[in-house]
């Protein structure tokens, strides 16, 4: 797992600087074009940037499901069983935060998208 935590850092890192110099510059350009292209750059980046969240998140309950050796349910589920019998209450709740955060970019409003409301 650790390993994965140190790829997931410095990738997540690396793509977030990218994404951003991509927008400034394409901001700045902006600022003088009125061009299409670049407000279909600027629409591509956030697509960009929900497939990099919705990817990471899958590759991390496949990490959660291998080191917790599940074969059959939800990784998820068991994650968030084992921190709740550990009392790390504060940690469940912002990991079901960044859940309900990625199902909203799958699946756009519904069940989750209503959850993070409530908060």
């Amino acid at each position: 797992m650790q390993n994965f935590i140190q790829i997931i850092s410095e990738s997540t890192e690396s793509n977030i600087e990218n994404f951003n110099r991509v927008e400034e510059l394409t901001r700045k350009e902006l600022e003088n074009l009125g061009s299409t292209r670049l407000v279909l750059t600027l629409q591509k980046m956030q697509w960009e940037r929900s497939v990099f969240a919705i990817g990471m998140f899958s590759l991390f309950e496949a990490v959660v499901q291998k080191e917790l050796k599940i074969e059959k349910g939800s990784a998820f589920k068991e994650l968030k069983q084992t921190l709740k019998s550990h009392h790390k209450i504060e940690l469940l709740e912002s990991f079901e935060d960044f859940y309900y955060a990625v199902n909203v970019l799958k699946h756009g409003k519904g069940m989750s998208y209503a959850k993070l409301l409530e908060k």
